[in-house]
């Protein structure tokens, strides 16, 4: 006779209704990224700078802030489609260091002037997008979960 040999009926560990919730906040990232990267690409071709930005320094936090968002809302897309690995954050850190640069060198044609320090300022903050969320997505991988009974 031949064993008898039990199946695995182990439920998977992300159950169907927390896949539609990622893929909801992967769209939710997604269409947050798009508006914020047409609004960046808006606010930083205006041929007025608004008074807030005219204080020494100020307009490099300002770069440095927006480009984090803005990464920050892609790692987003990344983490909850499950596509946070380095591979595509490298590919994620090549594109949005050259849409700052290439955002930087089209301000001309607005009367705007493109400054190096600018677009420093938005590759420090990609940066820090990404070390942010790699950090916290570390953290919750590393969390130990709780088992419901």
């Amino acid at each position: 006779m031949t064993p008898h040999i039990k199946q695995d009926t182990r439920q998977p560990t992300v159950d169907a209704s927390n896949q539609r919730i990622q893929r909801v906040l992967g769209f939710v990232f997604l269409v947050g990224f798009v508006l914020f990267s047409m609004f960046l690409v808006t606010a930083t071709h205006l041929p007025r700078i608004p008074p807030i930005a005219r204080g020494p320094g100020i307009d490099k936090w300002l770069h440095f802030s927006a480009y984090g968002c803005q990464t920050v809302l892609a790692m987003g897309v990344l983490y909850f489609t499950d596509r946070l690995v380095l591979k595509h954050v490298v590919f994620l850190i090549v594109v949005l260091t050259t849409f700052g640069a290439v955002d930087e060198l089209t301000q001309p044609m607005f009367h705007r002037q493109a400054e190096l320090f600018d677009w420093l300022a938005d590759c420090a903050g990609v940066l820090f997008g990404v070390c942010s969320v790699w950090l916290l997505a570390s953290i919750r991988k590393n969390k130990p979960r709780e088992r419901s009974a």
